[in-house]
């Protein structure tokens, strides 16, 4: 009976284990692109490329279960055609029937994002290279041809015939070895060839796991060209490592390197070699002319260029822009120094920074392509453990420049515990506790310690310089958040520190919260001139809080006066459009919601332009936008519509499916339905005035099959009716004709008493 029992426990556990390797594949529309998000139970290594009908995923080692049961419950065909698990390799296979283009990246070390969006891919990106050819020329770009899942057997994935043969180190020899002088010792035995051929086969497996070695068919990739002209500079600024020359089937790179990682949009990630000098200790310390030749005649572009990597690794970010602009150095490493220098300085980054998209690479890329981007929201993919890892590289005069913005910006991505690992390692840095205070009350307030936060930002903000009046910015952020109002002191203190950080980053984050505080303190015309000079979204924090706080006549001002704002998020719009319906401005409001063109609004829009359409007294306009919405609200506008149309009976339907019988009853009455008045119940009988409800008792017959006795009406006690019709005769006919009149006198006098609810 045990034993039964464990083998029924084994057997009840094996699906759970088959759940945790699936990798569930999910995907949702998106203007412009079409985004799949696969969760896989366990990081693993992928490369994500072309095939000729789209692209694939395919993925180091064992290829998880796909889940793709759900990929299209949210999404069209129109991008996407055909999904599927190649049953070859296991891979992921996308066929495309759009002229569009796919990009991944990891968004989580188990999560891989693959968009596919519109229009040809970007120059250079490695997306577009055959699958089976990552070192090859790229393919064409897909157009609109349908390209249907194959029915047929899998496609043979064995390289192109061009390409050299690979040694396969799993089979034996079949070929017979040329003759040899006889062995001074016996040959080993075939169980020992077996077994030093499993171990060799070990060894390869766990290089390759390691990144030393790669088993793959294909080309190396060449050497990167000489920096400023010179070898030696390549050498200095750290050139790629070295590939070694292994034969046929493998590429082998020194222990510790590993292949170049790729950016957000398929660019290859600048390598860590070139950045090298940035944690170079001996290259942020002494003299920055220590890096000049010992003749001024020597300087050329390779001395210059080091002299610039000089000045960054010591935080001089202009000085360095300026030796690269004095000398003619390559595009490629101007544009770099470029950004590295608004990274270090915090200034704004160049329109076309190399580090733009860089934030989720494997490598140092992604600490500064992060400072050179806009703030990231929550849930923005940033490769955290790398940024991570490269501040802890860094020199500590360095770390403590840039660690504290890299450490917000982690925990404005939602990364906090990589935010707390840099604050920590910034900490360790310097002594002056402004360098993580920013950090700190950012942590306080995620963790919902509000009050702690605002003891530290205010004690923060009493020290000068831009961490004193970002913290002053942040406090004042955090009391518009709660509903407190900044007081005067307050408001003039960020009035000044705006003032002097205008122009710089420090300072478009100053004169948003300034807008803020304008706003709460219902100046919001102050509040919106502040709000159009600091950019960003400014402006739609100043209308949040006008649609949320402010007085009627500020609502009629600015969202009637200055028009509807486009480029607002929608659920500031529809903010804004409430405050308008409450205040009875139908068109305005339907015009602030700018509804989509789609013959169906979505849910949340179409109650707001049914009441809309209503205060409009445009009921059939109503009912329209209303079709599809199915809960109470939508109900009782659907009610309110159709009343107004005189279809009491539909009306009275839509107030009981709101949930409202006495709303029905009423309908009725007014409708003067008796008997549907009747149907309603004698729940609701109370919703009448006494005087109707002995009428409606007095005319109305039982409900067919209600069983009630013809005198009991409705199965209402003492509501008698006639138990039984008198012959018809003409006298009796006269005689009901006068009754009748003399009914009709009734009711009128009952609705000249009882008016209409």
């Amino acid at each position: 009976m045990i034993r039964g029992l464990l083998l029924a426990l084994i057997l009840g556990l094996l699906p759970v284990a088959a759940a945790a390797q699936t990798a569930t594949l999910r995907a949702g529309e998106h203007r412009g692109f079409t985004r799949l998000v696969l969760t896989l139970p366990a990081p693993s290594n992928w490369r994500f490329g072309r095939t000729p009908d789209g692209y694939e995923l395919r993925f180091e080692g064992a290829s998880p279960r796909l889940d793709l049961s759900a990929v299209f419950d949210r999404i069209p065909r129109d991008r996407l055609m055909s999904v599927w698990s190649d049953p070859a390799t296991g891979a992921l296979r996308l066929g495309l029937r759009c002229a569009c283009h796919g990009v991944a990246f990891a968004a989580r070390p188990a999560v891989v994002v693959i968009d596919l969006r519109d229009g040809p891919p970007p120059p250079g990106s490695g997306f577009e290279r055959a699958i089976d050819a990552p070192d090859g020329p790229a393919l064409p770009p897909l157009n609109a041809r349908a390209t249907p899942r194959p029915r047929a057997r899998p496609r043979d994935f064995a390289p192109p015939a061009a390409s050299p043969p690979a040694y396969d180190w799993l089979a034996t020899p079949a070929l017979t070895p040329p003759p040899v002088p006889a062995p001074v010792a016996p040959m080993l035995p075939d169980a020992a060839a077996a077994d030093l051929r499993a171990a060799i086969v070990d060894q390869i497996a766990r290089a390759a796991s390691s990144g030393i070695v790669d088993p793959a068919v294909r080309i190396a990739r060449p050497a990167a060209p000489p920096v400023g002209g010179d070898a030696a500079a390549t050498a200095d600024a750290g050139a790629a490592a070295p590939v070694m020359d292994t034969g046929p089937g493998l590429i082998a790179t020194p222990e510790g390197s590993s292949p170049a990682p790729t950016a957000g949009d398929g660019r290859d990630c600048v390598p860590d070699a070139r950045l090298a000098f940035l944690a170079s200790p001996d290259r942020g310390a002494g003299p920055v002319w220590d890096a000049l030749p010992p003749e001024p005649d020597d300087i050329d572009a390779a001395a210059a260029l080091r002299l610039a990597e000089a000045f960054l690794a010591r935080g001089f970010g202009a000085e360095a822009t300026a030796i690269a602009a004095a000398f003619d150095l390559p595009d490629a490493d101007r544009a770099l120094i470029a950004a590295l220098a608004a990274a270090v300085d915090d200034t704004p980054a160049p329109a076309a920074s190399p580090l733009a998209g860089m934030q989720t690479c494997d490598g140092d890329a992604a600490l500064w392509a992060l400072l050179t981007m806009a703030p990231p929201t929550p849930g923005a993919p940033v490769a955290g453990t790398a940024v991570q890892r490269t501040i802890l590289a860094l020199p500590p005069a360095l770390r403590a420049t840039v660690g504290p913005r890299a450490a917000e910006r982690l925990l404005a991505a939602g990364q906090d515990s990589a935010a707390r690992a840099v604050r920590d390692a910034v900490a360790r840095a310097t002594d002056d506790p402004a360098a993580v205070g920013l950090v700190d009350a950012g942590l306080a307030l995620r963790e919902g310690a509000r009050e702690r936060a605002e003891a530290g930002l205010r004690t923060l903000s009493d020290t000068s310089g831009e961490a004193g009046a970002r913290a002053l910015a942040q406090l004042a952020d955090s009391m518009v958040d709660r509903g407190a109002v900044p007081d005067e002191a307050t408001a003039l203190a960020l009035a000044a520190a705006e003032r002097t950080a205008r122009g710089t980053a420090a300072g478009i984050e100053i004169a948003r919260a300034l807008a803020r505080t304008a706003a709460a303190r219902g100046d919001f015309a102050e509040a919106f001139a502040v709000a159009a000079g600091a950019g960003g979204d400014a402006a739609g924090a100043v209308w949040a809080i006008l649609a949320a706080r402010g007085g009627d006549e500020a609502v009629i001002r600015h969202a009637v006066g200055d028009g509807p704002q486009p480029a607002l998020p929608i659920g500031t719009r529809r903010a804004v459009a409430d405050r308008l319906l409450d205040l009875g401005l139908a068109d305005t409001a339907a015009v602030w919601l700018l509804p989509p063109a789609a013959p169906v609004p979505p849910p949340e829009d179409a109650i707001r332009l049914a009441r809309s359409a209503l205060l409009r007294g445009d009921a059939r306009d109503a009912l329209r936008v209303l079709a599809g919405a199915a809960d109470a609200e939508a109900a009782a506008l659907r009610a309110a519509a159709r009343d107004r149309l005189g279809d009491a009976a539909g009306a009275a339907e839509a107030w009981l499916a709101a949930g409202q019988p006495d709303r029905a009853a009423r309908t009725a009455w007014r409708a003067r339905d008796w008997a549907l008045a009747a149907a309603i119940g004698a729940d609701h009988a109370g919703a009448l005035p006494e005087a109707a409800g002995d009428l409606i008792a007095a005319v109305a017959p039982p409900p067919a099959g209600s069983g009630a006795a013809p005198g009991d009406v409705a199965g209402q006690p003492g509501l008698q009716a006639p138990a039984a019709a008198a012959p018809v005769t003409l006298a009796g006919a006269a005689e009901r004709l006068a009754e009748a009149e003399r009914l009709r006198g009734r009711i009128d006098e009952l609705f000249a008493a009882f008016p209409a609810p």
